[in-house]
Parts: C-alpha cells; structure tokens; sequence
C-alpha cells in the first residue's frame, strides 16, 4: 500500500509518479490511495475504485474520469466503483449528472503573447528560449484548422503586440516595461489584469489614494468596489423590473453591484473603444489579405445566397461591408460596431473571433445588459467595511480571498 500523503510535497517529483504508476501496474503495489490526482492523466488500472468521503472537488467529471479506472482489460470483464461515506442523494447526482461541455478557445492570448516577451527578456535571448517559443508557435494543434487558421493566429498575435505597444507594456525593442511584470503575474485573472494596468498608467488608484489620510472609510470602500468589479465578476441571471421591484428592493443585502467611480468607468470605456478600434483594424487588415471570396454562405447551412449577376446595382442598395456579416448588414448595418461584443458577434464568415481573449472589461449598462452580482466573494469585503466588521481575523479572511481570485 502506498498513499499520497506518505512522502513530503518536496519529493512528488515525475520519477516518483512514473515509478508508483509503474510498480502499480506490475502489481507489486496492491493499494493506492490518492486524490484527484488519480483522475486525469495516468494510466492505473484496477479492479475496484472506492470514493471515501464527500468532497466540493468530487465533480461529474472527475468521478467519470476516476471510476474510469476500474475494470482492466484483458483481466476483468466488469469493474467495481464503491461509494463510502456519501449520501445517497450526491451518488445519484454523480451517476446521473452530465458531463460538461466541450468548449474550444482561440489558442493565443495577449497575456500569453506578454509573457513570451518576458521569458525572452529575462532570459538575455537564450537560444532555450528562443527554442521554446519557437516550439509553442508552431505546435500542430494551433493550426488545425489548415493553413487559414495559422495565417490567422499570426495575424492575431501582431495585433496583440500592438495592443501592449499601446498599452505601454512592450517597449519599442519588444522589452516588456512599467506594469508588465504585474499584469502577466495575474494571467489567470485575464482580462481584468489589463484592466488593472490600464487604470494604474492613467492614475485613477494613484488619485483615489492620494486622500487615504483625511478620507479613509471613503476612500477603502472606493477601492473595495473598484476591485471588486475588475475580480469575480458575475453577472445577474436576473435584472428586470419585476425581479428589481419583488427581490432587490425588499432584500436586507446588497444584490446589485455599486456602480463603478465615474472616473473609472470613464478609463475603462475609453479603454475598450481604444481596443475595439485595434481589433477592427485586425480584421479589415485581415479580410483584405487573406479573404478573397465574397460572404456570401449561410452561416449554419453553408448554403450559398445570393444571385448570379452580383454587378446589378438597385436604387436604395447599401454599401458592401468588408467586416461585418453581409448577412447582418442586411438590417442597415455598416463596418461602424459599438461595442467588441458586437464586433465578435457579427463578424463576416472566414474570421473567427472570440470576445474572451480581446482583453476588455464590459462596464455597465452601456456596455453589459445585467449589472454584476454583489452577492460574490468581492462583494462580500464591501459589505463587511460597510458593516465594521473588519476585524483582525476579517483582515486576514480578506487577504485569503483575494488569494483565491
């Protein structure tokens, strides 16, 4: 028997892994007890996989992967999976829950491309990390869609060094600069890292904090809902006038997300139509080089419209748009777009673009139809300052939700 906890973190290394799946496999080792580890990326079989104890990491997708496990081929024709202290009522939810779907993402980000530039930065351009990026760029599932696809990648990632060329986080020399080292330490918090960045480069915290001495309460619960809209952000499921008027009015708590400084808001919008003007310049500049036959396809069928005779011009006829579907065009819409979820929405065919890895941050209710919900971890450090509750132990619990975020 041989269980996760027995050696230190320090020593989890890959060789030991590989012996433990090893010698399992062998059958020298006749028990293994892990966690979640065992789920993905290992290959184990055995005869039966008992889950003791419940668990908020104990998913529809991680029992699949797991009990997966059960059942070696070529030895056993069924395999075993034993529940030990689990309510019946979560067994059933794990045996009847489907699985996640399935999404696919545009492969190259601008927080990936940032962090590259660093990697060669510090690195004084070492031929490893010349190799390594070199490696990623031209990896096969980047471009799986042919050879369309990689011209578009490319496309996508001269664009996003503009973008941070903008955003005074690359250098003219490709060095990343001021905040950049902040902004790709918070990857995972991408898009609200650039949102971050923006507003330190325009002096909005600089400004807020400067009357932290006289106006303390003041400005603390400024900067809470500050951050609180850039982190775990979560929209409202419900915003109409009946839910307002039934639920919001009446609930005792907060329920809607403050509005963000005017000043800020202000940053960020002037932020995203910086942005969206970028990426609409990457999309014309893209459709004049790379496309050449008209959009003329539907867009779930793949059932060509239109007639024959395309130079036939009519009285009242609008103007061709080389960005935005011909097919939306058809309601009096031009290449003009409003807002970057309006410009990855209507898009014409053969550009694929998705609004995730633009980097902005949709403020409301000109740029987002729900307003963010308060009843969220963020939220949650606004409400205790605004109920003087920070007490030391609070202090502390704040630090480890940020942490967390």
């Amino acid at each position: 028997m041989i269980s996760q906890c027995s050696y230190p973190n320090c020593y989890r290394t890959t060789d030991i892994n590989l012996s433990v799946e090893m010698l399992f496999r062998k059958g020298y080792l006749r028990v293994v007890i892990a966690t979640g580890t065992l789920a993905l990326g290992i290959n184990m079989p055995c005869a039966t996989v008992v889950f003791s104890g419940d668990s908020v990491f104990l998913t529809a997708l991680n029992f699949r992967q797991a009990a997966g496990r059960a059942g070696r081929r070529g030895f056993d024709l069924l395999g075993n999976v034993v529940f030990q202290n689990l309510t019946t009522a979560k067994v059933c939810r794990l045996l009847s829950s489907r699985l996640p779907d399935l999404n696919g993402h545009f492969p190259v980000t601008t927080t990936l491309v940032l962090r590259l530039f660093s990697l060669l930065e510090e690195s004084g351009e070492s031929p490893y990390a010349v190799r390594a990026i070199n490696s990623l760029l031209s990896q096969p599932r980047l471009y799986l869609d042919g050879p369309a696809f990689k011209d578009q990648v490319l496309h996508h990632l001269r664009f996003s060094i503009e973008y941070l060329r903008r955003q005074s986080l690359l250098s003219s020399q490709g060095a990343p600069i001021n905040f950049a080292g902040l902004t790709s330490h918070l990857y995972f918090t991408e898009n609200s890292s650039f949102a971050v960045n923006v507003l330190l480069k325009e002096g909005f915290f600089h400004e807020l904090c400067s009357d932290i001495n006289e106006k303390t309460s003041s400005v603390l619960r400024s900067l809470m809902i500050v951050l609180a809209h850039l982190f775990g952000r979560r929209p409202c499921r419900e915003a109409d006038q009946e839910y307002i008027e039934n639920v919001v009015k009446r609930s005792p708590s907060i329920v809607f997300l403050p509005p963000l400084p005017p000043q800020a808001a202000r940053i960020l919008r002037q932020h995203n139509q910086e942005t969206l003007q970028i990426f609409t310049t990457y999309v014309k500049t893209f459709v004049d080089q790379h496309i050449k036959e008209d959009d003329c396809k539907l867009p779930l069928t793949g059932v060509e419209a239109g007639g024959s005779n395309a130079d036939v011009a009519l009285a009242g006829t609008l103007p061709p748009t080389r960005v935005r579907s011909a097919f939306v065009a058809l309601s009096g819409h031009g290449d003009t777009f409003d807002t970057i979820s309006d410009l990855c929405r209507t898009t014409r065919g053969g550009v694929f673009l998705e609004e995730a890895v633009i980097p902005h941050l949709d403020v409301y209710p000109d740029e987002s139809k729900t307003p963010l919900n308060a009843c969220k971890r963020p939220m949650l450090l606004v409400v205790f300052y605004a109920n003087k509750v920070l007490t030391h132990v609070t202090q502390i619990c704040m630090i480890s939700i940020c942490t967390e975020m």
